[in-house]
C-alpha cells in the first residue's frame, strides 16, 4: 500500500487572549508618526478651499502720507500733528495708578548710576538710559559747536548738560516734570555757572539731539523728547537723524508742542530761527552710514 503524503494541520485560530502570537500585516498597520494621511479627493466631496494671496504693495493704493515729521523733506513747513497720534506716544505717559518719580528722587538715582558710567534721563515719566556716544556723534557735535561759535560767539553749545524739564502752566502738559541730558544745549556763555549738575532749562535757547541707532533711545528722540522740550518752553529743538540722513528743526512751542517743523536733507543749508544762524550740513555726509 502506497504511503500517503502527510497532510499539514490547519493553522489554529489565533487566540485573542494570547499575546505571544505575532500580529499579521493585515491586522497591524504601520505607525504613522501622528501624521494624518492625505485626503482622497474622490472620497471627500467637499471642495478644497483656494488659498488667498497676500496683496502686494502694487495691488494696493498709495498709503497716506506719514505723520512722522522726520520723514518729510527739506523746505516743507507745516503744522505739527498732535504727538498723541504718533507711533510710540502712548508709551510715554505713565499709567494713572503708577506714582510719578519725583525729580529729587530721580537725581539721587541718576547720581548713583553715573558712578557706574550709566547716564539716566527721565522723559515722559519713564527712566531711560542714554547710549554711549560714538565717534561720528562726537564729530557731529563738534561741527555744530563750531558753526554756532562762529555765528553767535555770545552763545555756547554745551555737551550733555543736565536739564530739569518743568512743564510751563500754559503748555497743558501731558508729561510730568523730567530731566534730560541733550547732546547739545545752546545758551548764553555764562548761563550754567553755579547751577550744578541739573540746571534750569528756562534760559536755554536750543537743545540738539543726535540719534544713536538704538531703537528705544531713538523713539525718545523722535517722539517723547520733542514733546517734553516743547512743554518746557525751549524755543528750538534740533534733531540730527542718522537713520534718515536729515536735520529737523522744531520751533514755536505752543501748548506743549512745536507748531512748526522743518526737515532738511544732508547737504542743504539749515536755518535756525530766533538765533540768526545758518548751518551748512554738507560735512554731515562724511559721518553718514
Amino acid at each position: 500500500m502506497a504511503d500517503e503524503a502527510p497532510t499539514e494541520d490547519p493553522a489554529p485560530d489565533p487566540d485573542p487572549a494570547d499575546t505571544t502570537q505575532p500580529a499579521t500585516e493585515a491586522t497591524d498597520p504601520e505607525p504613522t508618526d501622528h501624521i494624518a494621511p492625505a485626503a482622497d479627493p474622490a472620497a471627500d466631496p467637499s471642495p478644497t478651499p483656494t488659498p488667498t494671496s497676500t496683496p502686494t504693495p502694487e495691488d494696493t493704493e498709495d498709503p497716506a502720507p506719514s505723520t512722522d515729521p522726520t520723514r518729510n523733506r527739506a523746505r516743507r513747513i507745516y503744522v505739527a500733528p498732535d504727538p498723541a497720534g504718533l507711533p510710540g506716544a502712548s508709551m510715554s505717559a505713565p499709567p494713572a495708578d503708577r506714582p510719578e518719580l519725583r525729580l529729587d528722587a530721580f537725581e539721587a538715582i541718576a547720581d548713583t548710576a553715573a558712578r557706574h558710567d550709566v547716564v539716566l534721563e527721565l522723559v515722559g515719566g519713564e527712566l531711560g538710559v542714554r547710549p554711549a556716544p560714538d565717534g561720528d556723534r562726537g564729530q557731529i557735535l563738534a561741527w555744530l559747536q563750531r558753526a554756532c561759535a562762529q555765528q553767535r560767539p555770545d552763545l555756547w553749545l554745551f555737551g550733555r548738560q543736565g536739564l530739569r524739564l518743568v512743564p510751563s502752566r500754559q503748555a497743558g502738559a501731558a508729561y510730568p516734570a523730567g530731566a534730560a541730558r541733550p547732546d547739545g544745549t545752546l545758551a548764553p556763555a555764562e548761563y550754567f555757572a553755579g547751577q550744578g549738575e541739573w540746571a534750569d532749562s528756562r534760559g536755554v535757547l536750543l537743545v540738539a539731539e543726535i540719534t544713536s541707532f538704538d531703537r528705544r533711545a531713538d523713539e525718545r528722540h523722535r517722539v517723547e523728547k520733542p514733546r517734553a522740550y516743547a512743554e518746557s518752553g525751549i524755543p528750538l529743538h534740533l534733531l540730527v537723524d542718522r537713520d534718515n540722513d536729515t536735520v529737523t528743526v522744531h520751533s514755536e512751542p505752543v501748548k506743549g508742542r512745536y507748531r512748526v517743523i522743518r526737515s532738511y536733507d544732508y547737504g542743504e543749508r539749515v536755518e535756525l530761527p530766533l538765533i540768526g544762524a545758518v548751518l551748512d550740513t554738507e560735512e554731515l555726509k562724511d559721518y553718514s552710514r
